[in-house]
């Protein structure tokens, strides 16, 4: 994050790009955390330490924060993450925020002395495919400009919170962004498709309740923030920095900004949305070809009312039949005349979820009534329902 000695990744792109056969030959030694009891070999993925049950090197020290740090393998180099502790993070006597780490390094955090050894074990390569996640806080540049400085270390505080978040869930931020950042879930082996997903959109919502709930917002409301998560094959850049790039990393972005669109929170790709354990809480929204791609892909975001309705049935045994139609039922009936090419009954529908404050029927009732208005044969017997989209 701003300020860090020693970043995961940046905007310039240095270094090659590898293959997973290519990051086997070039894989680092291992590490060994010694510490106490503690003997837990670094392969690559996050070990968090701190008081909390959940780290993989427990301490009872009131001086331990819950999570305190972190140590991870990105491309060649191990490093090791301070996680906002209050009693700080060094690496041979020098207190840092994220520091490449070596074996023959005196790690200590807090007043707890830990040891890295080399581990005799080549790391095992990252993944070539994974889930990239962009975040970006919504208004950041206007609301900045009328709020000032402590708003903006506000800010600067969650975005520290939330890279804490993703490590707790095995993800990592790759690139900070000023007002956001992108992340990278399912970059090392271990974890099931499902589950990488699970954890991807489990940070995502996680993201978007700690976003709202930040003090010293806007005046006139609750921040929000826009996410867009997308899964599959990736390049991996591994040199001066660690970075991902590919179609994959292009469709997350481009999903991100096109919350701007549908009045959305959180977009993801139809390939992530198969992977996650709760599909039947989501909500298909379009078929899109995002720019920079002729490929189309079916966008999806989680489908809250859906949740509760679920809750709802389940815990007060309310007979499916007498929940009231939500935006969302209105919503599929309108997308599906839409693709069917009846607009009038699209609009119509559209109209109804609109009405019941429904954000994308208001994106898709504008469309619609822009595609009324065409002239007959714009969109002919056989169109395929692809929306092409020109916003970056």
């Amino acid at each position: 994050m701003p300020g860090d000695d020693f970043e995961f990744s940046g905007n310039t792109r240095t270094g090659t790009s590898v293959d997973s056969a290519g990051a086997a030959a070039k894989a680092p030694t291992c590490l060994m955390l010694k510490s106490g009891e503690h003997e837990i070999p670094a392969l690559g993925p996050p070990i968090l330490m701190g008081r909390d049950l959940a780290c993989q090197i427990h301490y009872e020290s009131p001086d331990v924060s819950r999570f305190h740090a972190a140590v991870l393998r990105l491309g060649r180099t191990f490093v090791v993450r301070d996680l906002q502790s209050k009693n700080g993070t060094c690496v041979n006597g020098e207190r840092v925020t994220v520091a490449p780490l070596r074996a023959g390094d005196k790690l200590t955090i807090a007043f707890q002395n830990i040891e890295v050894a080399p581990f005799p074990a080549p790391a095992p390569p990252h993944r070539d495919s994974c889930v990239v996640l962009f975040l970006d806080i919504a208004q950041f540049t206007s609301l900045s400009e009328k709020l000032g400085n402590p708003f903006i270390q506000r800010v600067s505080e969650l975005l520290e919170a939330l890279a804490v978040e993703a490590l707790r869930r095995r993800g990592v931020v790759l690139k900070t962004l000023g007002d956001g950042f992108m992340a990278g879930f399912g970059l090392w082996s271990g974890e099931s498709e499902q589950e990488v997903a699970d954890a991807a959109l489990d940070f995502a919502r996680t993201a978007l309740a700690r976003v709202e709930k930040l003090p010293g917002g806007p005046p006139s409301g609750t921040l929000s923030a826009r996410i867009g998560i997308a899964v599959g094959p990736v390049k991996l850049y591994d040199g001066d920095v660690f970075d991902v790039m590919g179609n994959t990393v292009n469709l997350a972005s481009r999903l991100e900004s096109a919350n701007k669109q549908y009045g959305t929170q959180l977009l993801f790709s139809s390939a992530l949305r198969d992977q996650f354990s709760q599909g039947r809480f989501t909500r298909e929204l379009d078929t899109v070809c995002v720019r920079g791609s002729e490929d189309p892909v079916t966008i999806y975001s989680y489908d809250e009312v859906a949740a509760r309705e679920s809750s709802t049935v389940t815990t007060q045994k309310v007979h499916i039949d007498q929940v009231t139609p939500s935006g969302s039922w209105f919503y599929r009936q309108g997308l599906e005349a839409y693709r069917a090419r009846d607009f009038s009954v699209a609009l119509k529908a559209f109209d109804d979820a609109a009405k019941l404050g429904d954000r994308p029927a208001a994106c898709m009732r504008k469309r619609v009534e822009s595609m009324l208005a065409a002239p007959e044969g714009t969109y002919p017997e056989g169109w395929d329902g692809v929306w092409r989209m020109d916003i970056k």
